[in-house]
């Protein structure tokens, strides 16, 4: 049996193009850009879906939330936001600030599951400060969420420090309903050592497939490999004829992430970034 493999959604990054040629190379189950609930209220527009693909909400009020859910019925699930650790997020009390009202983050998923008929999952964090996902599974225990990503560090470790596997392991064992694995993942590898510790469902690549989005390839054929300088340039190909509504500083830094591994990488992410055209990134790709 496969891995069950998804795609962490990242703004400025899994953009619907991205997504799309992520899940033509393989089995990859893929989510929106993370999309204010509260935005969504005030009319700013929908982000752009695949039909059955997850779509991700940011916020603290129920209300809001569970009215935003409403408006995505072709939906596969629905994730409420509870983990990310950037400042303007966590600001207004979103993201991983939840974590330190794990009362709310049950009142928001409350609320968004009885809005909704699609499943409604979680992403989160082991805790605020220090490792609190006891409290969080006693918070949402018997709440019917679907499933749980856990990011295997507290929210102050943001992307630092390597992550927790034994609070993976706490998380599986404390919530009653299936954890995907989140955090330091970006191999078949390393996926399956994870999987193997913990007893998690799946596992969430994020920053690594920025760089590497064959990495999903390498957890379907259970083998990893190194993409090929050509691999890359047909990759970003396939990105860039989907991406016609992206504005293209946005599609060229995809090229200069691509690089990573390249000889003279550096020389050539330089050249990428400082590109005027599409033409002139495809060639710099192919040099």
């Amino acid at each position: 049996m496969g891995i069950k493999a998804y795609l962490a959604p990242m703004c400025g990054v899994t953009d619907i193009a991205y997504r799309k040629v992520c899940r033509a190379h393989a089995k990859v189950i893929t989510t929106t850009e993370m999309v204010s609930a509260r935005a969504l209220e005030q009319n700013v527009p929908r982000p752009l879906m695949i039909k059955g693909e997850g779509v991700q909400l940011v916020g603290n009020d129920p209300r809001v939330l569970a009215e935003a859910a409403k408006m995505f019925p072709e939906a596969g699930f629905i994730e409420l936001n509870a983990g990310c650790p950037v400042h303007k997020v966590v600001k207004k009390g979103h993201g991983s600030r939840m974590l330190q009202k794990p009362e709310l983050m049950r009142e928001c998923v409350d609320a968004m599951i009885a809005a909704t008929d699609a499943p409604v999952t979680v992403k989160t964090r082991l805790g605020w400060m220090k490792n609190t996902v006891a409290e969080t599974a006693k918070a949402l225990r018997g709440s019917g969420i679907e499933r749980v990503v856990m990011h295997a560090r507290t929210a102050q470790q943001s992307y630092g420090d390597a992550p927790d596997i034994a609070a993976l392991r706490e998380a599986v064992q404390l919530f009653d309903c299936p954890v995907t694995a989140n955090g330091g993942i970006g191999s078949y590898e390393s996926a399956a050592k994870v999987l193997e510790s913990t007893g998690c469902e799946g596992v969430m690549v994020g920053r690594a497939a920025i760089t590497n989005p064959f990495v999903f390839e390498a957890i379907e054929h259970k083998k990893d490999f190194e993409p090929t300088r050509e691999q890359c340039a047909d990759f970003f190909d396939e990105y860039a004829s989907l991406a016609t509504s992206i504005p293209f500083v946005e599609v060229r830094m995809h090229a200069a992430w691509l690089c990573h591994g390249f000889r003279y990488a550096s020389k050539t992410r330089d050249a990428i970034v400082h590109a005027e055209d599409l033409d002139s990134v495809r060639s710099l790709l192919r040099e």
